[in-house]
């Protein structure tokens, strides 16, 4: 039985893989800062990843085959408003995890953005050169290059995924099922357009990937582009509720805000012709967090 290692263990991401993988067949071990989500898991671990000297323990002592990272500072907000703490999640903690696994054989898995382009066209493929405009996107990019550097035979992945949210945090899927419920009055952009997978979809992939011992970059996104107004939109069909109470609006109306890409989606020709198949679209991906 493998041994995983997940970083970010109480995240979003990080929380869906600790059971996926358990339930394929690794023995997995789960890193948590400050929330613990599997209260009753002997191998759910407490680490400020800042500890230096607690991570390279921690990583000697359990010696493990496979190490995922997922943590990050995911908010655009808080990585302009703490960019050193953004420098070191986003460039410095995977640079010393990439530099662990080669030197120990293990495979790094590196879980990356779509946030890593100026967004003035379409479906950006892992061979274009990045073009960053905040400081999450810089960070993300620069930490890629450091890890591939590294170690060349790390798994860097790219993706923009959804899925239900956690007990101490609400998910973006839960916000707008929440609001569809109510029946209140909300807005969703049509001018910020992406490539959204579900966390169900996501780890599939990334576990074919890995079964295949693929290296380099790969894009695990879904097929379909679509604006964060349509993603709400499909929610509310499928769920059969009323958007009578969904509005649009634009990101570009609102100039105090952070630069962001107004297109982040991705190509996913490599992906598919890796694994043999085709992501799926966007009704696929919110029907599988729906089941």
């Amino acid at each position: 039985m493998e041994k995983l290692l997940i970083f970010g263990g109480s995240g979003l991401l990080g929380s869906h893989a600790t059971l996926y993988f358990e339930k394929i067949g690794f023995d997995v071990y789960s890193v948590y800062n400050k929330h613990s989500n599997f209260p009753n898991k002997k191998n759910e671990i407490q680490l400020n990843v800042m500890d230096q000297s607690g991570l390279w323990n921690l990583l000697s002592t359990l010696s493990p085959d496979v190490v995922l990272n997922c943590s990050g500072l995911t908010s655009v907000e808080d990585c302009e408003a703490h960019p050193e703490q953004a420098k070191f999640l986003h460039e410095t903690f995977p640079e010393t995890l990439a530099r662990y696994t080669a030197n120990n054989t293990s495979k790094y898995i590196h879980i990356s953005t779509d946030h890593l382009w100026e967004g003035e066209r379409s479906f950006y493929k892992e061979t274009d050169p990045t073009n960053p405009i905040n400081v999450y996107g810089k960070t993300k990019a620069k930490g890629e290059q450091l890890v591939l550097t590294e170690n060349p035979s790390s798994l860097v992945i790219r993706t923009n995924f959804f899925g239900n949210g956690l007990n101490w945090r609400q998910s973006f899927s839960d916000w707008v099922i929440e609001k569809l419920k109510l029946n209140e009055k909300f807005y969703g952009y049509n001018d910020i357009y992406y490539t959204p997978i579900s966390i169900p979809y996501l780890l599939e992939f990334l576990n074919r990937v890995l079964e295949l011992d693929c290296n380099g970059t790969f894009n695990i996104a879904g097929s379909e582009r679509v604006s964060k107004y349509h993603f709400i939109k499909k929610f509310a069909d499928l769920m059969q509720f009323s958007s009578d109470h969904l509005e649009v609006s634009r990101y570009i109306d609102n100039p105090a805000k952070i630069p962001r890409p107004m297109d982040m989606s991705l190509d996913t020709t490599k992906l598919s012709k890796a694994i043999g198949l085709i992501p799926p679209n966007i009704e696929e991906s919110i029907r599988s967090i729906l089941i």
